[in-house]
């Protein structure tokens, strides 16, 4: 399996299923849960590494909840 062995384990709070493979929490996907979901109708939107989380992403995920909320944009 993926994640049943001493070198490899699920990150991001990923748990480690009978089948070896990781089940990860939203928004985490990958084998080891290491990469971040890329939701439908966010901008420019790229899959990446949840180690190397990107300001410029983070500032679009927020734009994106906070234009969900109101239902318009603040800008």
């Amino acid at each position: 399996g993926v994640c049943d062995n001493l070198l490899t384990r699920c990150e991001n709070g990923g748990v480690c299923e009978e089948n070896g493979r990781c089940r990860c929490p939203a928004p985490y996907t990958g084998l080891l849960c290491e990469k971040v979901q890329c939701r439908k109708g966010a901008e420019g939107c790229v899959s990446q590494s949840a180690r190397e989380p990107s300001l410029h992403r983070a500032l679009l995920s927020l734009t994106a909840l906070l234009t969900a909320a109101h239902g318009r944009p603040l800008l």
